[in-house]
């Protein structure tokens, strides 16, 4: 699950053009996407310079619509807002942060002992190769039991014990590289150039 946001020239969804700078990349002139994990541009971006795709498009004011005409002067103030997010991260530390809890609302899970974790982490290791085997890839993921990181160990710099959701938690401050991230700020200027050109630009949101 994941925010979506589409480019319109009035009531016409466009179809999509790859960008310039980044041909591959699954955002482009006409389509941006973050997800909602704590991988996702809006919550790394919010973590690393405290701005994401809401403050480029409206700045600090917000907007809670999902459907937005965007007149040339929002476009322009928008462009100069993605510059400046992509300028921030290229400057950026390279941390992100990882919420590790214990979810009481998820069905089955439970806090476990130092020794029952070793086992849990083993037989993810042990499924994992047998995955390897078969042509899988590195597997980060989150289940009842936990958080797993396997394939590509995690550049932990730092455990810190917080609190996010109403929820007791320690947060997991890692190294990782944001290339992708300063690549889908650098798409946003291309999405803001492109809509520049339309007759009438609006972007509809997923969220």
């Amino acid at each position: 699950m994941g925010l979506d946001v589409f480019l319109y020239n009035g009531e016409k969804r466009l179809v999509e053009v790859s960008s310039d700078k980044h041909p591959q990349h699954y955002c482009n002139k006409t389509y941006l996407r973050s997800s909602y994990n704590e991988a996702g541009f809006n919550r790394v971006c919010r973590n690393l310079i405290g701005k994401d795709m809401y403050y480029v498009f409206f700045g600090d004011a917000g907007c809670d619509d999902y459907e937005i005409p965007m007149s040339k002067d929002a476009l322009r103030k928008a462009l100069e807002r993605a510059r400046e997010v992509a300028s921030e991260l290229r400057e950026a530390r390279p941390l992100h942060v990882i919420m590790v809890n214990h979810n009481p609302f998820v069905l089955g899970a439970q806090m476990v002992s130092a020794q029952e974790a070793i086992k849990i982490v083993n037989d993810a290791i042990d499924k994992y190769r047998v995955s390897q085997l078969e042509g899988g890839k590195a597997q980060w993921y989150s289940n009842r039991e936990g958080d797993f990181f396997l394939g590509e160990p995690l550049k932990v710099v730092a455990a810190i014990p917080g609190k996010e959701y109403g929820l007791d938690c320690i947060h997991l401050v890692t190294l990782i590289d944001i290339t992708g991230y300063i690549a889908v700020a650098e798409i946003m200027e291309e999405f803001i150039q492109y809509a520049m050109t339309l007759e009438n630009p609006v972007i509809h949101w997923s969220a």
